[in-house]
């Protein structure tokens, strides 16, 4: 039996896609430790595995570092915020300085085998280079390599850090070098691109940027997806299995929605529509804010989306990678609206594969809304080609592939 330490940066986004990983390695004999914020511990104490819990900055401040201008509503309604290219690796150097004090000590005491680390957390890539682990990547969402960055799909369509910004991320990276005796990347951007000799993709190989450049090193296993227990009394509420309407989930995520506006479209656009629809509005908004609910909607903070995706006509999303893998898994065509860059790639995948369609912030209307749904609903070649999509990713395995390669790596490695 070998130890293995996990860091992952504390988002849904980044965490789910871990836990059958986590859960799986430890029914095949593996001792595992997983850093994280109270937030996740219950999550992660059922897969089994050990917590060490620390306290994150990047929680509060991932929304304002990672938003954009594409939620911008039709009327003229402000924003959502500001993208900045540069604000995730500002927001990656300063989480780094908050947590290594925290747990470097802790990590030591471990005395592990190995780490699984998430990129974007860059405090456990300098915990690793400074205990000399072996480490393996858990990549949620596209791989990036020396040859191909994550923002060059968008090229032209996100501003780009202006030389001021880069300098000061550049000299906050070599003050952390220096303070730990390390070496860091000066191109900030290159902190996300940096390949272990095992990477695990949660991706199919085929929704992958690029897919075919990259090398063995780089394992394709698709969404790591198992059963979850979650919001069991809603599930009964929902009773899926009694509709006989097509069904539209709408849902933007745990992060970007706080969007009243965008809602009370939904509601404009769906309540007249032969459809069934289930609205999940998160946490950050009171219910009443929404005003009056149509009838053939049923709204609630969260819905176990597993469960209702496997009923579902078309949804309505985000473009989150979690969300989109799921949605596809389950053969689910989408309309996706993106609010950050990343979901604007994969908004631009989904219409490149013909998966569903993208709707750009200047679109959002009733009427665009309406058009879209049905665009996807009426023309069977969307459903075709995720059912395509959904046979890829059966094919790569998951969770168990990825343990299995993370199993094969590190034995060789002792």
């Amino acid at each position: 039996m070998a130890k293995a330490l996990v860091f992952v940066a504390p988002a849904h986004g980044h965490i789910h896609p871990t836990l059958p990983v986590v859960q799986e390695l430890i029914a095949r004999g593996e001792e595992v430790v997983y850093y994280t914020t109270e937030t996740f511990v219950p999550q992660i104490q059922a897969t089994g595995a050990k917590v060490e819990v620390y306290q994150s900055i990047m929680a509060t401040l991932l929304p304002s570092a990672m938003t954009s201008t594409l939620m911008t509503s039709k009327g003229g309604n402000a924003p959502v915020g500001g993208f900045s290219a540069a604000g995730m690796p500002f927001l990656m150097v300063d989480e780094a300085r908050n947590v290594l004090p925290q747990i470097l000590e802790r990590v030591r005491l471990e005395q592990a085998d190995y780490a699984l680390y998430d990129p974007m957390c860059l405090w456990g890539k300098i915990v690793i280079q400074i205990l000399q682990l072996s480490a393996i990547t858990l990549r949620p969402t596209y791989a990036m390599s020396e040859n191909l960055s994550m923002m060059r799909p968008m090229a032209g369509r996100f501003p780009q850090p202006n030389p001021e910004m880069m300098s000061t991320i550049q000299k906050k990276l070599a003050d952390l070098g220096t303070a730990y005796d390390i070496s860091l990347p000066q191109n900030p951007f290159s902190l996300m691109a940096i390949a272990e000799p095992l990477n695990i993709v949660f991706l199919p190989r085929i929704f992958q940027f690029s897919g075919e450049t990259f090398d063995e090193r780089f394992v394709f296993v698709g969404p790591s997806i198992t059963t979850r227990n979650d919001a069991l009394e809603v599930a009964k509420e929902l009773q899926l299995e009694s509709s006989s309407e097509p069904l539209l989930l709408i849902s933007l995520g745990t992060v970007f929605n706080n969007r009243v506006d965008f809602f009370q479209q939904c509601f404009q656009a769906f309540a007249d529509q032969p459809l069934r629809v289930i609205l999940a509005y998160g946490s950050r908004l009171y219910p009443n804010s929404l005003g009056p609910i149509p009838d053939n909607f049923q709204a609630y903070p969260y819905v176990p989306q597993l469960d209702v995706l496997q009923h579902t006509t078309v949804f309505l999303t985000h473009g989150g990678m979690n969300s989109t893998m799921e949605a596809l898994y389950y053969g689910v065509p989408l309309v996706v609206i993106p609010q950050m860059a990343e979901q604007a790639m994969t908004a631009k995948r989904v219409t490149e594969l013909h998966l569903g369609l993208d709707l750009e912030a200047e679109q959002v209307s009733v009427e665009t809304l309406q058009a879209a749904v049905n665009q996807v609903l009426n023309d069977a070649s969307f459903k075709e080609h995720a059912a395509q999509m959904q046979a890829e990713i059966q094919q790569a395995g998951g969770y168990k592939r990825a343990v299995d390669a993370i199993l094969a790596h590190t034995s060789q490695k002792r």
